[in-house]
């Protein structure tokens, strides 16, 4: 496809008052991902009976998270009690919807007449505050052999911080049941950004760049860059071709049709969400990459992986 490089300069121009670009591919991503069959860093907290139980302990098929007593295998603490298990944060990029999925098992008190033992899943983002319960089970409910839980997200959320909690809550009465089991988690987008590499490390390794956002003209954007050198100027380089050049000690991967100045915060980050707007044409691809100023380089600079996209 030819198109003229004037009105696509005029177009990316249009993005650089909106401080970013973020544009995604057709395959989907994984963003979030647990099995249990191997120790993992996806936790913030896993509080009260929540705990990672092996393949066979009360029955269960394969390694998954659980919460009861792996001793009785039930969750009866002969009181009322509660837990919250909450992953750590992940990045909600490329282009909606979002797809939370995870198999389970929910296995409440017979007795329980009055329904007051509760799960629930939920995703929470922080910034703005804002949840939403993506399933609820009571004993009217319960599910006790394994089964596939699927929620879509449409929009709204893309580019967001979020984190995933699952809450159970018990009445201390009795109790007497396996509780809620949880494994195989995946949260996908449905198209992204193509990693092209060339990172050049800085005071905290390659610092991440993270762009979400459908490629609709109005839909919700965002551009998130960590580990950049603290208080440092930094440059988005935007261009219609790869060019793949020595810089500074690293690789610049983007033709430099548009440069975009920043500045990191005191924790080394640039967060910018904004609207998408219009008038970049089907099949333009777009290759981004973040310059930041950093002194613990030779040549004064660390880069992140350039992302690529076409527009559909």
């Amino acid at each position: 496809m030819t198109t003229s490089r004037t009105p696509l300069k005029a177009a990316v121009l249009g993005l650089a008052c909106l401080l970013a670009a973020p544009l995604a591919a057709a395959q989907p991503q994984t963003l979030f991902a647990d099995d249990f069959e191997s120790p993992s860093d996806n936790w913030a907290s896993m509080p009260g009976l929540w705990h990672v139980a092996e393949a066979g302990d009360c029955g269960a098929p394969s390694a998954a998270v659980t919460y009861n007593d792996p001793a009785t295998c039930s969750y009866d603490m002969g009181a009322p009690h509660s837990g919250l298990l909450v992953s750590k944060p992940f990045f909600l990029s490329g282009s909606p919807p979002y797809t939370f999925q995870f198999d389970y098992t929910v296995d409440f008190d017979n007795a329980d007449v009055n329904l007051s033992d509760q799960a629930t899943v939920s995703i929470v983002r922080a910034i703005p505050p804002s949840a939403i319960f993506l399933g609820s089970w009571k004993a009217d409910n319960e599910v006790t052999a394994p089964a596939t839980h699927t929620t879509t997200l449409s929009s709204g959320w893309e580019g967001a911080w979020v984190t995933l909690q699952w809450s159970f809550k018990a009445s201390g009465s009795h109790d007497a049941a396996l509780g809620m089991s949880i494994d195989n988690i995946t949260v996908t987008n449905s198209g992204g950004w193509e990693d092209l590499g060339h990172g050049l490390a800085g005071v905290s390794g390659v610092p991440p760049l993270s762009l979400g956002g459908s490629l609709q003209s109005g839909s919700n954007t965002s551009m998130t860059l960590l580990n950049g050198h603290p208080d440092s100027s930094a440059l988005v380089v935007v261009g219609l071709d790869r060019i793949d050049a020595p810089f500074k000690g690293g690789v610049l991967v983007p033709n430099p049709d548009l440069l975009i100045p920043l500045t990191t915060n005191f924790a080394g980050l640039i967060y910018a969400n904004f609207s998408f707007p219009a008038g970049v044409p089907s099949g333009t691809a777009l290759v981004v990459q973040c310059w930041v100023q950093d002194p613990t380089n030779p040549l004064g600079w660390s880069a992140s992986d350039a992302q690529m996209a076409t527009t559909p």
